[in-house]
């Protein structure tokens, strides 16, 4: 059962690479609820960016560049290692981040995001309404 929300979570990004956000979102979901149901904290922090991806595709940038931040901060960890997929999932999202956002804000949002904890982050991709400014 504990590898179910990992599932999920790929099930979300295929959902999302063939344009149902919806159903990324639904999927994407499932993975974080499950994620935290079993306290898989690895899967939790690609929850995160599952969210920051989620709110790029819809134009909320400000949002998806905070949580990709907090999403990759803790993926810089020391003691994590880079799952094999890592660019061809992200990649997109953060080239999208670079092309339609200034620089200078760019480095803010990331910023903010890096400062964010787990839990913070996981607050914020829990909730969507969120607007970043």
């Amino acid at each position: 059962m504990t590898q179910v929300p990992g599932e999920y979570h790929n099930l979300g990004w295929v959902e999302l690479q063939s344009g149902d956000v919806a159903a990324a979102e639904r999927m994407f979901r499932l993975a974080l609820d499950g994620a935290r149901d079993f306290g898989l904290a690895v899967v939790l922090l690609y929850c995160v960016f599952d969210f920051a991806a989620l709110a790029i595709t819809r134009g909320a940038l400000g949002r998806g560049a905070v949580l990709a931040a907090a999403a990759q901060a803790a993926l810089d960890a020391p003691d994590m290692a880079p799952m094999p997929d890592e660019e061809l999932q992200f990649g997109p999202s953060l080239r999208t981040l670079r092309e339609q956002l200034d620089p200078g804000r760019l480095a803010e949002l990331t910023r903010r995001g890096r400062e964010l904890s787990l839990d913070a982050a996981l607050s914020l991709a829990d909730h969507g309404e969120t607007v970043i400014n």
